[in-house]
């Protein structure tokens, strides 16, 4: 059996059914101990994970270490959530630990993600790595990673996104994220925009806060990020999130007796460094730039960033079902003059309807069809494909298969 049939017919590939609770995913962990003592970092934040993520991995990974990894969600193939250093772990040896845990878990009912997570942390729990790095899917209280035994917890944001599971103001959702700190344990946090309920709350968990601003900051100086924690580091801007950034940084810093990274190496991985699906590059010219944002505060951040002049950007775009995306639709004016709307015929993504009625009457739109989407990529103009991840993979899975730029 394939990896994708294996998925396919035990778990349906329903991300969707979201069963919130710790009780399946904890019974299964403690069946499964440590072999080896390292920090556990759990990495949870509404926009930046991934980023604060893929830094971290690159800078242990050219140190030296050993580093198990697990995002979430993928872009392309479920082989991408579990990464040993820079490599996805292999179909074959992944589905040997999915058809473990199918085995160990019979009588625990995981979801799709506990299931995934299982996985992860049996198969790193063998691999006894020098570190262990895993995102948080979705808020923090009841995720599955919660369910680890984490020594070091990250939040690189507080916006409104999975409003129906997570609450509908930034403070109920900081309070579920807030949830993967330990006691007497560093909890690094990136937004630095923290209401007076955030901070009481902070009070109440008695960890170890570290927070952007204080503890530690970055800011662009010309073009060149400058991070100012234990120590400056200077590097050039890779154009990936700054706080998500800097919170890797300082997790470097808080980890560094036993996990030392030499500081002057730093500066030539950041400037390196790409983030998949985040403004990134898969043409230079014409640019072809893709990116997973698909909330309002990412999607927001993401136009700040466009440096392209609107008359000649071609934006491409395909939003969810659940997201509060009508602000970001109308304001699409403002940074392109022509605009595709994939239209993914799925009950999951919102229809041409709603795109339609929010949609500037300046901007030229079109509907297209997934089988339209290599023609228009291929358009020479400056191009954003982005507001969700399904058209990442799409548009990827095209490159791949080669285009012509007309």
């Amino acid at each position: 059996m394939t990896l994708d049939a294996f998925l396919e017919k035990r778990l349906l590939l329903k991300e969707s059914r979201i069963t919130l609770g710790l009780d399946r995913i904890q019974t299964f962990v403690e069946k499964v101990p440590l072999k080896k003592k390292c920090p556990i970092i759990a990495i949870g934040g509404t926009n930046g994970k991934g980023s604060c993520l893929t830094t971290l991995v690159n800078i242990y990974t050219e140190a030296g270490y050993n580093v198990c990894s697990f995002i979430s969600p993928h872009i392309e193939s479920v082989n991408e959530r579990f990464k040993m250093n820079h490599d996805d772990i292999s179909s074959e040896e992944l589905l040997s630990y999915f058809k473990q845990v199918e085995q160990m878990s019979q009588d625990l009912d995981l979801s799709y993600f506990e299931f995934l997570c299982a996985v992860a942390w049996l198969m790193f729990c063998d691999k006894t790595p020098d570190v262990m790095i895993f995102e948080i899917g979705m808020g923090g209280r009841l995720d599955a990673v919660n369910a680890l035994p984490i020594s070091l917890s990250v939040i690189t944001s507080i916006d409104l996104d999975h409003e129906a599971y997570l609450g509908n103001t930034r403070d109920v959702i900081a309070k579920e994220k807030f949830a993967i700190a330990r006691q007497n344990t560093p909890l690094v946090i990136g937004d630095p925009n923290l209401t007076s309920l955030m901070l009481n709350h902070l009070e109440t968990l008695n960890a170890k806060v570290y927070r952007f601003n204080q503890s530690f900051s970055a800011f662009n100086d010309g073009g060149n990020i400058i991070y100012q924690g234990e120590h400056q580091i200077q590097f050039k801007d890779n154009h990936v999130n700054v706080h998500a950034l800097s919170c890797a940084l300082k997790v470097i810093e808080i980890l560094n007796q036993s996990l030392p990274v030499t500081a002057n190496m730093i500066p030539n991985i950041l400037s390196q460094l790409v983030i998949p699906g985040r403004f990134e590059y898969l043409i230079h010219e014409p640019p072809l730039i893709v990116d997973v944002a698909h909330n309002t505060a990412a999607m927001t951040s993401l136009m700040k960033r466009w440096p392209y002049a609107r008359d000649e950007t071609v934006m491409i775009v395909a939003f969810k079902q659940g997201k509060r995306i009508t602000s970001s639709i109308k304001a699409l004016g403002k940074y392109a003059k022509r605009v595709y709307f994939l239209d993914l015929e799925d009950d999951a993504f919102i229809d041409q309807d709603v795109f339609i009625a929010n949609i500037s009457r300046e901007v030229h739109y079109e509907i297209i069809k997934p089988s339209q989407l290599r023609q228009v990529i291929g358009l020479n103009a400056p191009k954003l494909a982005f507001g969700c991840f399904k058209i990442v993979e799409l548009v990827k899975k095209l490159m791949r298969e080669g285009i012509d730029v007309n």
